[in-house]
């Protein structure tokens, strides 16, 4: 179906239409599935449009992580693709990333819940941010992005931010030379987007891995913590330390 032009004002018209059912309880899943369509359906010319409306959206988004919310949030991942071959205009990557920047927080909530649905749609949007920024040669952008998580101050958030490493960690991070892309591998994102990988034996990767470590492990000396939150350090560390080089001398 062909997509629909819309002006701006158009569009904030429209998701301030939708408000109305966003905010009652008993319509709010039809509307965020609304507001999912209209991303999906209206051609934008720009980031620029794509920021403004994603902050006129943000003030109805209250509340927890839901699978409504995520397919809102990947319509938008989605929409931001469309633009990933503007490389070469020094503008675009600094608006993405301020884009990515504002939907962080729920993706790493949303990586750790119960719900398994809500949580592989979470890894999916994860999976397509990857494949997004690595066209910029920006996914270690993300990786630092990510670490807003273990400066809070719950230890639930601490632990869903491991979690959300350890899985950009196995979806962005190769130890074989020749590995470029993730087409056959379970990294694939659902729509056919592949991941350009990083080399994890590059200086730059183990400055980054070296010092989330560090951090990363001050958490087991803590007593007083949550057993959720040491056995996602333990993960990490069992993860992390397949990429990290040691040296023999």
């Amino acid at each position: 179906m062909e997509k629909v032009k819309l002006k701006k004002e158009n569009y904030v018209a429209l998701m301030r239409g939708v408000k109305i059912f966003v905010d009652d309880k008993a319509t709010q899943k039809k509307g965020y599935k609304i507001l999912t369509k209209v991303v999906q359906r209206f051609e934008l010319e720009s980031v620029d449009e794509l920021a403004e409306i994603k902050q006129e959206i943000t003030p109805m988004m209250k509340g927890q992580a839901t699978k409504q919310r995520l397919q809102l949030i990947h319509s938008f991942v989605k929409a931001i693709y469309r633009f990933k071959d503007d490389v070469n205009n020094k503008e675009t990557l600094p608006k993405i990333l301020a884009l990515i920047q504002s939907m962080i927080i729920e993706l790493i909530t949303a990586i750790n819940i119960p719900n398994l649905k809500t949580r592989k749609l979470a890894e999916e949007i994860f999976r397509s941010i990857s494949a997004i920024l690595s066209h910029f040669n920006a996914v270690p952008q993300l990786l630092q992005m990510l670490l807003v998580g273990i400066a809070g101050t719950k230890p639930q958030m601490q632990s869903n931010t491991i979690r959300a490493l350890i899985f950009n960690m196995k979806t962005n991070l190769t130890l074989r030379v020749f590995e470029t892309k993730a087409e056959d591998s379970e990294e694939e994102d659902n729509d056919g987007l592949s991941v350009n990988k990083l080399l994890a034996s590059t200086d730059k990767v183990q400055d980054f891995l070296r010092k989330v470590t560090k951090i990363v492990a001050l958490f087991l000396k803590d007593a007083t913590a949550p057993k959720e939150l040491h056995r996602s350090v333990l993960k990490f560390l069992k993860i992390v330390i397949t990429y990290l080089s040691f040296g023999t001398g």
